[in-house]
C-alpha cells in the first residue's frame, strides 16, 4: 500500500471539504454549491487511481460510471435536503437526519445495483482492455 499517495489522498479530500465548508459558511450557501460542483472530489481519484498503475483506459471508466452514480448523489441530497428541512431550526438530532439519510443512500445503491444487473447493463460499467494493433 502506497502510504504517501493515501496520506496526499485524505489531504486533498479535506481540503476540499474544508472549503466547501467555508465558501458555504461565510460566503453563501449557493457559493459552496457552486464549488462543489467542481470535481475536486475526483482529481485525488484519478490521481490515486494512476499513482497505483490503473490505465487511462480504466481512469475513464471509472469516470464513466461517476457519471451514472450521480443519479444516487442527487437523489440522496434531496432526501437529505427534505429531512432537513422538517427539523425545527435548532434541533440537536440533526445528527438522526444523516442516519436516515445512509439508510435512504443504501437502500437506493442497492436498487441501482439490482437494476445494472437484472438490465444487463454491468458491460457499461466493465473495464474492457483495450486492443493493440499488432
Amino acid at each position: 500500500m502506497h502510504l504517501c499517495s493515501l496520506v496526499t489522498n485524505f489531504l486533498v479530500g479535506g481540503t476540499v471539504v474544508a472549503t466547501v465548508s467555508a465558501f458555504a459558511n461565510y460566503m453563501h450557501p449557493l457559493a459552496g454549491a457552486i464549488w462543489w460542483s467542481f470535481p475536486l472530489s475526483l482529481l485525488p481519484s484519478v490521481y490515486f487511481l494512476r499513482a497505483h498503475g490503473k490505465s487511462n483506459h480504466y481512469v475513464s471508466t471509472f469516470l464513466l460510471v461517476t457519471t451514472y452514480a450521480i443519479v444516487l448523489l442527487v437523489a440522496t441530497t434531496l432526501v437529505m435536503s427534505y429531512y432537513f428541512k422538517r427539523l425545527a431550526p435548532d434541533d440537536p438530532d440533526w445528527w438522526v437526519v444523516v442516519v436516515k439519510t445512509v439508510v435512504w443512500w443504501a437502500v437506493m445503491s442497492a436498487i441501482f445495483y439490482g437494476c445494472v444487473k437484472a438490465v444487463g447493463w454491468e458491460t457499461a460499467f466493465a473495464v474492457e482492455q483495450p486492443t493493440t494493433p499488432a
